[in-house]
């Protein structure tokens, strides 16, 4: 009996202990199940949650489709645009204005110098045509002109610009040449024009022997007995442009001669030219120290005997800012007039070469403004004035010009025809 009870114990302890480990294991089974639902709810709300999107908006009216794009904004880039284009183009046209600081146009002198004007010389590579003026393109077959009588013929030495006035006496540089005599005929004070007039420029290059030349023909066409002196003893064109040697007696030489000046034949010293009524006394073969010549005693005394047997005296002179010939002639003249020359000269040369002849005690006459292009944005009324003559040009079928006798021909002023003007080579000294 005891050994059936005892196995009977046994046997419920081992039953006990085995539903204590089973109960054991269910609640660890009930647990992880718990978690696992519980990980299961969370993972569903958050996948609802991620789907839903948390706004405070309300939708008031549903939105209508714009027949055109919000984006980009065409009338604003523009304006925009514009604007900027406007204020970009100002700057640089400012900038192009401060650093250029040359003399362009028509009272550019007047304005920076406070000088008049006498004349505007255009640029001589333009011609005139039956639609106005334009820039001389290929060479075309022009007259020629004999230096020697004034005929007609076949030297070409008609090609250089400063003979334009008496080649072709009807373009468009010789009637402003004209306008400048007039300008410098009426500058006279008290009744009293100037007789001898010196002309210079502030630097080289700007046009003065073109100037003299041109001046002294429109002199001479008023029928003034003229005479141009070629007082550029380092760089003397004066002769070649006439067609004439620079030999004999000549400015330098009148200077060095000891012997006096009051039995000299004055007009025998000057050289007539193929214009009538237009002499040349040209520099002379010595070169040597120009500027102590131009310092001699006999200077004064020349002019004067030139003064008392010509009308109207016009000296070329080297460029006044680095040599002082200019300044010493000046002084014994009656007027002082400064070429300068469009889109070349500076402004602070021009300023120099009026201070300098200011602190000499001269006064300056006016400037002339040399190679300047008529065909510059706003002096159109040049071209429209030219095309309306034009016809009046053409129409007097080239006749009106002279050859030295007062009958010239078409051919050799230039005008043919057709009413053309034959493009001029420029030169400038």
């Amino acid at each position: 009996m005891s050994a059936s009870y005892l196995a009977e114990v046994k046997l419920v302890a081992d039953q006990s202990e085995k539903t204590t480990h089973y109960g054991i294991l269910k609640r660890e089974v009930d647990s992880t199940r718990a978690l696992y639902e519980t990980m299961l709810q969370r993972m569903k709300e958050a996948s609802v949650a991620s789907a839903l999107r948390a706004s405070n908006i309300r939708v008031v009216d549903p939105a209508e489709p714009v027949p055109v794009p919000y984006k980009p904004n065409v009338f604003r880039y523009v304006t925009l645009g514009l604007l900027c284009g406007i204020c970009f183009g100002v700057s640089v046209v400012v900038f192009q204005e401060r650093a250029d600081r040359t003399l362009h146009d028509p009272g550019d002198i007047a304005y920076y110098l406070h000088l008049p004007e006498l004349g505007v010389v255009p640029s001589a590579n333009l011609e005139l045509t039956q639609r106005g003026m334009r820039t001389a393109g290929a060479p075309r077959p022009r007259a020629t002109l004999d230096l020697k009588t004034g005929v007609a013929g076949s030297d070409p030495l008609d090609d250089r610009v400063e003979l334009v006035t008496w080649v072709r006496k009807k373009s468009l540089i010789s009637e402003s040449f004209r306008t400048t005599l007039t300008s410098i005929l009426f500058s006279a004070r008290d009744g009293d024009r100037p007789r001898v007039i010196v002309l210079t420029s502030a630097s080289p290059k700007e046009g003065k022997t073109t100037v003299v030349c041109n001046l002294g023909i429109v002199v001479a066409e008023i029928n003034q007995k003229v005479l141009i002196i070629d007082a550029d003893l380092r760089r003397p064109r004066m002769h070649q442009v006439f067609g004439m040697k620079n030999d004999g007696v000549g400015l330098s030489e009148l200077l060095l001669k000891a012997d006096p000046l009051e039995d000299a034949d004055f007009e025998g010293l000057a050289r007539p030219t193929y214009v009538p009524g237009l002499y040349l006394l040209p520099s002379g073969r010595s070169r040597l120290n120009a500027a102590s010549m131009l310092h001699s005693g006999r200077l004064p005394e020349l002019l004067h005997g030139l003064r008392e047997r010509f009308d109207t005296i016009l000296i070329d002179t080297p460029p006044m800012v680095n040599i002082p010939d200019a300044r010493v002639l000046a002084r014994l003249a009656d007027g002082v007039i400064l070429v300068l020359r469009s889109a070349v000269t500076t402004r602070d040369a021009a300023l120099l070469a009026k201070q300098r002849f200011l602190d000499d005690g001269i006064p300056v006459m006016g400037t002339i403004l040399n190679g300047w292009n008529p065909n510059t944005p706003g002096y159109g009324y040049y071209r429209n004035y030219y095309d309306g003559y034009f016809h009046y040009l053409g129409n007097n079928n080239g006749k009106g010009g002279s050859n030295g006798n007062g009958n010239g021909s078409g051919h050799a002023n230039g005008a043919s025809a057709n009413g053309k003007t034959a493009p001029v080579a420029l030169e400038v000294d």
